[in-house]
């Protein structure tokens, strides 16, 4: 009998299959590969599934830790502001990065991160024939997914003056995206003093406001800054306003959101002369006197201001009757008109006790 052996041929280098390789790349995974957007509006189908991160690759404008990046350009004729949205698909975090690119230098323009839904918006103001890099980057951790972009031009900015402003006011509303601001104007004679009242009506938003001069041309800017009157307004609140001798005339006032506020920011604007008792000396107050007023954060009537000459040394009780809702601040001021005491927290009935030496408060 023969016996007929085979060998089969060992595990050898040249024998070996190949191991599994991991999903190709992008097209869009590198800045020089950058995927040009050359319209809007567009939508844009793109993944972070298989893109890497370039050595030398800058960090995320929204100062997080990011991987596997992809990027998109940018370059438009004519100034717009240009809107982004950006909505993840599967467990996808991400950030989406807006750069200018000015020669080899990637000037950060904004930034904004995903939240629970999965979603990121901002708008920009883009220059004519600037360049722009949108860089759309996988939260380190993340899951890996598909995703949408979408780039298109929002409703423009309002441009002065701006319609007029009732005299009861304006209720208005204003986002990061298709309402980036709202404009009214309204009349103010020399010499005459005006209060003017921003009220934030959206919690945890904040509206902030700046009143220009007559004749201005549009909002920003340098030129723009010089006529303004440096009348601001940051999240809500009012402001005294007096023109000086000649700057009377149409008044512009412009209200803009704050731009890490996702949403509808709603506020109300109100302007009036200022009477007797929002502007300084203020109202009589004697000895042991009782005043009655009303106030109303949303309108003009926001403050009551009430003077008191002190002739000996004294201790000064203040008590302010009030509903348990209502929220006041009760100050007491010196003569240049400076707190020099406050009941500033809480709602209701308040005490204020303070020694005062002689002189007008």
């Amino acid at each position: 009998m023969v016996a007929t052996l085979t060998l089969a041929a060992g595990a050898s280098g040249e024998g070996t299959a190949p191991a599994p390789s991991g999903p190709p790349a992008p097209a869009n995974d590198t800045l020089a590969g950058a995927q040009p957007v050359r319209s809007l509006p567009a939508t844009i189908k793109g993944t972070t599934v298989g893109a890497s991160t370039e050595a030398g690759e800058r960090e995320s404008a929204c100062n997080v830790s990011t991987d596997n990046s992809v990027w998109y350009s940018l370059r438009l004729t004519s100034a717009h502001r240009v809107a982004l949205d950006l909505v993840a698909a599967g467990a996808l975090d991400a950030t989406v990065d807006v750069y200018h690119a000015v020669r080899s230098q990637l000037i950060s323009v904004g930034c904004q991160q995903t939240e629970s839904q999965g979603k990121a918006s901002f708008s920009f103001q883009a220059a004519k024939n600037g360049l722009y890099d949108i860089r759309v980057a996988a939260l380190k951790g993340s899951q890996l997914a598909p995703f949408t972009l979408e780039a298109f031009t929002p409703t423009p900015a309002v441009k002065p003056p701006g319609p007029p402003l009732p005299s009861g006011g304006v209720n208005g509303q204003v986002d990061r995206i298709q309402n980036i601001n709202a404009a009214y104007s309204f009349t103010m004679r020399a010499g005459v003093s005006y209060l003017i009242n921003l009220a934030n009506e959206t919690e945890g938003a904040c509206v902030s406001g700046a009143l220009f001069a007559p004749g201005t041309s549009s909002f920003g800017g340098e030129e723009e800054e010089e006529q303004s009157n440096a009348l601001h307004i940051h999240c809500g609140g009012y402001r005294l306003f007096t023109p000086a001798a000649g700057q009377g005339g149409r008044y512009s006032f412009e209200v803009t959101p704050r731009l890490s506020h996702r949403g509808v920011q709603r506020f109300h604007l109100q302007v009036a002369p200022a009477g007797s008792a929002e502007t300084a000396p203020g109202l009589p107050l004697g000895n042991y006197a009782h005043a009655h007023g009303h106030l109303d954060g949303r309108g003009v009537r926001v403050l009551r201001l009430y003077r008191m000459e002190v002739t000996s040394h004294s201790n000064l009780t203040l008590r302010l009757s009030a509903p348990q809702s209502a929220e006041f601040k009760l100050q007491l001021r010196n003569q240049n008109g400076n707190v020099i005491a406050c009941q500033c927290e809480g709602s209701g009935p308040q005490t204020l006790t303070h020694q005062l030496r002689p002189g007008p408060y």
